[in-house]
């Protein structure tokens, strides 16, 4: 009788325990899976085609939509990279032509165009040909002797010296030196190769202007804009500027 008693309290006690592991389980189902009802509601109202939408297994359709995200990520880096030129090229030419400057925003499409300034002081300066040269170019192979310039000048950056150059308006390349400290040395010497370039690589006489150093970036349209007309000023001085 007394084995019989202990049998039931120790069922009743198991069937106590498991009941309330049940309750317990059930009440964290729940919980659990009200938020991931959510998602997968949200992720149901962005889908495009119909038989997506009536995918039944919710982990599947999360899989999914995982893989598919995956993929445009993968598909705008790459358009990215390939336009990455001409981003690079308008953010140059932004620097040289305007004289507003928000630091951060400034600081962000930089890194984004994986522009990087080491030093503190920075010099423009405006590789062109004079009006006369440039009327006897074809359109297009001045369009690609500055482009070649261009990539040229990218080159010749390294070590405490930082090159980027644009293409500005016509004949115009514009470039920005980024050094520790104003350099005349270091700055001659990168006009007589970017000289030596242009006439040994393109039969090219170019027409090389000089602004003034600055300590900030944002100040280096102030540089620019004076030699931004050089190659109409060496239509009246006839030599480099």
């Amino acid at each position: 009788h007394k084995i019989g008693v202990l049998r039931w309290i120790v069922s009743l006690i198991c069937l106590v325990l498991g009941a309330a592991m049940l309750g317990v389980s059930v009440f964290f189902v729940r919980d659990i899976y009200t938020p991931l009802k959510n998602i997968v509601k949200n992720l149901r109202f962005f889908m495009d085609a119909p038989d997506e939408r009536q995918e039944g297994n919710e982990y599947r359709l999360i899989n999914r939509t995982l893989t598919n995200l995956s993929d445009k990520v993968n598909s705008l880096k790459g358009t990215l990279a390939e336009n990455m030129p001409v981003i690079r090229n308008s953010i140059v030419e932004e620097l040289l032509t305007s004289q507003e400057q928000n630091r951060r925003s400034l600081q962000n499409r930089l890194k984004v165009c994986n522009i990087a300034f080491e030093g503190d002081s920075y010099i423009a300066l405006a590789v062109t040909v004079s009006p006369e040269v440039a009327q006897e170019m074809d359109a297009s192979f001045l369009e690609y002797y500055r482009f070649d310039l261009i990539r040229y000048l990218q080159t010749l950056g390294g070590g405490d010296r930082r090159i980027y150059a644009a293409s500005m308006r016509d004949p115009i390349v514009g470039v920005i030196v980024n050094a520790q400290s104003p350099d005349k040395k270091c700055l001659e010497e990168l006009v007589r190769r970017i000289a030596d370039y242009a006439r040994d690589r393109h039969e090219v006489e170019p027409v090389i202007g000089l602004g003034s150093w600055t300590e900030e970036i944002e100040n280096i349209s102030l540089s620019y804009s004076p030699v931004s007309y050089t190659h109409l000023r060496a239509h009246e001085t006839g030599r480099n500027l």
